[in-house]
């Protein structure tokens, strides 16, 4: 067999960084809240729900309240607060 035959049969595997989603990050790597939100909802089949306000995610059931015919949800009374005072300077 000569230096320019084809390897038969033998098939190669490409390193693709995304194959594992279960990968640890690198160190530079970091998830913010929003990310991580979606990563547990993804890991765990669960909706995530986000605060209306500061968009991080909600744990455990928040606080619903209904601005303008729809319902907002919000991680705390303070972010509650402070989306009805964003909203009151904006009328």
């Amino acid at each position: 067999m000569g230096e320019d035959d084809d390897t038969v049969g033998i098939e190669e595997k490409d390193d693709d960084v995304y194959s594992d989603p279960e990968e640890l990050l690198e160190d530079e790597d970091e998830l913010d809240d929003v990310d991580e939100g979606f990563m547990k909802g993804y890991n765990d089949s669960e909706v995530v729900i986000k605060c209306a306000n500061c968009k991080k995610m909600i744990e455990g059931d928040g606080i619903e309240e209904e601005f303008d015919d729809e319902k907002h949800k919000f991680c705390s009374q303070e972010c509650l607060n402070e989306y009805e005072e964003k909203k009151l300077s904006k009328l």
